[in-house]
């Protein structure tokens, strides 16, 4: 019996390039669009804030995928999302899931009961993790209480001489929505009284703000980060990295700029983790300079939906194999050994990162064995060569890659075809992507359904 693939993505862009990957791998089985009634035996989906596999079925609503029909026939339905993984796409709890990994993996490892190899990939991951704290912050008065309990240790680095700056990160925002830079208390309380403003404003403007955004994004103006608490409460506080590396992305010597990864992870099963090659370097279209009063955000947000729609993607969206030979601010020149170097660093960080999810947050993050997905992961490279770990994105926006990239999605869509969709169908992969595929985890993982 020919099988089924529900396939639907709100971005027409997704929607071809999972659409072109069937034909190219899976050409016997029919591609529908509607949202089926009857069980499928693939969902292929971008479905929001719950993603999760089952047939094949791809989509951004929450409601698309049937998530009944992979637990119930986990032999013949396969999806493209995990119902449970908000312990590594919320900032909150991928910093509380890492932070409980570590103390119990680091106490293994002082009673020497890992081995050598895993225990320094341990110590990557250690270095990886920006210092951050974990707030809950409703309103701006909140924030005595909170310093003087949550934050007494970042209340004391404030007050230390010199120059500390920290960023504040809304644990459910994306899209740069909410972060905010600040060096002492009385900046920190200013940005909750801005939120608190916004909170009252928002109803009565709302209607007006709609308007206003959409006349704004047509004329390819500043993009808003603004937010407020009465939307969003969970925040994270980390340490700025003050080291990044910078790079002029022009290939010349004369404007360096903060950028970051966004590498495409594929999660398959319970679990195994892949990391293709294929990996965007994603550029602040102002000169980078040293935090401020009156900082300039662009210099900092490496996000490409902050950069505006007039940035030239050309110079400020490049693949990683388009930094060799760049220019660093210290007068080097990247290399392809050390581009090599940050891909081995970057799989073992992001495989110990799931790891830890899977092993110490197994509540809010639960793979199926008949399930993939495909994260957005951001990383931040230090001048000294650290790989550090951001973020991890649900539902990833592959419309920031552009049409001259574009290839690095039809490769990272093939992988999940490849490592994911043929394996878990139990078939076999003719194609060549393996060999620019890491793989950073391969972990039994063992749950009772």
């Amino acid at each position: 019996m020919a099988m089924t693939a529900f396939v639907n993505f709100p971005s027409q862009y997704t929607q071809a390039t999972v659409e072109r990957a069937f034909k190219k791998y899976l050409p016997d089985v029919q591609v529908i669009t509607d949202k089926p009634t009857e069980k499928v035996s693939i969902q292929y989906a971008d479905c929001g804030c719950i993603n999760c596999m089952g047939t094949i079925l791809i989509n951004d609503s929450d409601d698309l995928i049937e998530f009944d029909w992979l637990m119930q026939d986990t032999a013949n339905c396969i999806g493209s999302s995990f119902c449970f993984r908000k312990a590594l796409t919320r900032k909150n709890y991928l910093h509380q899931t890492i932070e409980a990994y570590l103390a119990k993996i680091e106490h293994r490892i002082s009673v020497k009961a890992v081995e050598p190899s895993e225990a320094a990939n341990v110590a990557l991951l250690r270095n990886a993790m920006p210092k951050c704290w974990t707030i809950d912050v409703a309103h701006s008065e909140d924030l005595d209480e909170v310093l003087m309990d949550e934050l007494y240790d970042l209340s004391d680095k404030m007050n230390q001489q010199g120059d500390h700056w920290f960023i504040l990160k809304p644990a459910m925002a994306d899209r740069a929505n909410g972060i905010r830079l600040f060096n002492n208390e009385e900046s920190l309380r200013e940005i909750f009284a801005e939120f608190d403003s916004d909170s009252e404003d928002e109803d009565e403007e709302e209607e007006e703000d709609d308007k206003e955004d959409e006349e704004s994004n047509d004329d390819g103006e500043d993009y808003s980060t603004a937010v407020s608490t009465s939307q969003l409460r969970h925040f994270v506080i980390q340490e700025y990295i003050a080291n990044p590396l910078l790079i002029d992305p022009t290939g010349k010597q004369q404007s360096f700029h903060k950028f970051h990864l966004r590498a495409y992870v594929l999660c398959v099963g319970s679990i195994k983790v892949y990391m293709p090659k294929s990996i965007l370097a994603l550029f602040a279209s102002e000169p980078y300079s040293r935090p401020n009063e009156d900082q300039n955000l662009l210099s900092h947000l490496t996000n490409s939906c902050l950069q505006g729609s007039n940035m030239d993607r050309d110079t400020f969206v490049k693949s990683l194999q388009e930094l060799e030979g760049c220019y660093t601010s210290s007068g080097a020149q990247i290399t392809a050994s050390q581009i090599e170097g940050w891909l081995d660093s970057a799989s073992k960080v992001i495989g110990q990162a799931v790891r830890g999810a899977v092993e110490s947050a197994s509540v809010h993050f639960q793979p199926l064995p008949n399930a993939f997905e495909i994260y957005g992961v951001d990383l931040l490279l230090t001048d000294d060569n650290s790989v550090k770990l951001l973020e991890f994105n649900g539902c990833p926006d592959f419309g920031q890659t552009g049409d001259r990239l574009a290839w690095i999605v039809d490769n990272v869509v093939d992988a999940s075809f490849e490592n994911g969709v043929l394996e878990l169908l139990g078939k076999d992969s003719s194609g060549n992507v393996e060999q620019d595929t890491i793989k950073c985890l391969d972990f039994e993982f063992k749950r009772g359904w």
